[in-house]
């Protein structure tokens, strides 16, 4: 069953932490991060406040919960043993695809280090798929670190629509103020490509981009002594 069906389920249903955090993570996609109090939640569930504390100690613990509700939606692909760096192109496109049918949860995520067991496996994942690339466990980290800051900075401004904000303002100044011309000669060139953003295309190239360095790397690196 669905966040959607669940929510129009009877509310009669026992009350759950799972119930809870599902409604929570249907609010936030609704009506955003700001909307998500225990007041609130408590009169969507059709429950007093105070029974909320049972199952969620407080606002913290519910936004983790969130978080490992909708990690819990990323489908982790099955490891390709001759091909590593495919497993690891299958986690980033998973968690943009996830990521972008919540994109009012993405705020969240840079502050929200894995700790639920979803998050964990996610990562467990990754980890894998970069040992068995060929890096030893050090620089996988710095391969994990950086992978993931690419896809959540991708995601933050993809969701967040700075680029095509950004693209539709400068167009529309330009053709109106000359004084583009003299000032701002390659923001005038750039802009009509500032409009036509292709976002799947960018993440790919972007994925490309790092996935040579990480060969060079693997290429040089000795076999690792774990698989």
């Amino acid at each position: 069953m669905n966040l959607v069906e669940r929510g129009n389920a009877d509310n009669r249903e026992p009350l759950s932490r799972e119930r809870i955090l599902e409604a929570a993570v249907r609010l936030v996609d609704s009506e955003g991060l700001g909307a998500v109090t225990m007041r609130r939640l408590a009169t969507d569930l059709g429950v007093g406040t105070m029974s909320l504390y049972t199952y969620v100690p407080n606002k913290e613990d519910l936004l983790d919960g969130v978080i490992g509700i909708v990690i819990s939606e990323i489908r982790i692909p099955v490891p390709e043993p001759t091909n590593p760096l495919g497993s690891v192109r299958g986690l980033l496109r998973e968690f943009r695809r996830v990521s972008n049918l919540h994109p009012n949860l993405v705020p969240l995520l840079p502050s929200r280090p894995p700790a639920t067991p979803e998050a964990l496996r996610l990562v467990e994942a990754g980890f894998d798929a970069l040992r068995r690339l060929g890096l030893d466990a050090g620089k996988a980290v710095q391969a994990y670190r950086l992978l993931v800051s690419y896809v959540i900075g991708f995601v933050s401004v993809e969701t967040g629509g700075y680029f095509r904000t950004a693209a539709e303002a400068a167009f529309r100044t330009i053709p109106s103020d000359p004084r583009f011309l003299e000032q701002f000669p390659r923001l005038l060139e750039a802009g009509p490509h500032l409009v036509e953003w292709d976002a799947d295309a960018e993440f790919e190239a972007g994925i490309d981009a790092y996935f040579s360095h990480l060969q060079d790397r693997s290429a040089a690196a000795p076999a690792p002594s774990e698989r």
